[in-house]
């Protein structure tokens, strides 16, 4: 009889001893739940940011189309529609669209004419912007991507887009 009564001492002494444990492990398992759910959120954002930086290549190379050497004067917002498009106005108008969750003063944009036709070839490309030659726009954005306990990461987004002047 003693012997069970030690046994069953053990047994109640070995369960009292783990009862912290079951506390840690959640600790620990919600700790690296939460990561992976804001990591995810992260990701979600990430993606969101790069549609935004491929989309608006697309309406940079739309607005800059529409605003070739068949215009007068050049564009000094990018608010403004009778007029020749510009490096300037392009990033201008582009950082007028931005959506929430994006700093439109972190916004590059680089408009070339490289004045050339979808052909390549130059004849008919004086000037650069003239109706019937290509426009290329380049539209990069830093994303910050901070999630706990990992070291923060900027990645650098890009998106180029290229169209035939129209007007």
């Amino acid at each position: 009889m003693p012997r069970r009564q030690n046994l069953k001492a053990a047994l109640i002494k070995a369960h009292c001893e783990e009862r912290g444990a079951t506390l840690v492990e959640f600790a620990i398992s919600i700790v690296l739940f939460m990561m992976l759910i804001v990591g995810i959120a992260w990701f979600a954002i990430a993606m969101y940011t790069y549609h935004y930086v491929s989309y608006s290549a697309q309406q940079a190379a739309r607005y800059a189309v529409v605003r070739g050497a068949h215009w007068k004067s050049n564009c000094t917002s990018g608010s403004e529609f009778a007029c020749t498009a510009t490096n300037t106005s392009v990033q201008d108008y582009l950082r007028g669209i931005a959506p929430p969750l994006i700093n439109p003063s972190l916004i590059t944009v680089t408009t070339t004419w490289p004045g050339t036709t979808p052909s390549g070839s130059t004849t008919g490309c004086s000037p650069a912007n003239k109706s019937g030659c290509l426009v290329e726009v380049t539209v990069s954005y830093p994303f910050s991507m901070h999630v706990p306990l990992a070291p923060s990461t900027t990645l650098q987004l890009s998106a180029n887009s290229e169209m035939v002047i129209q007007q």
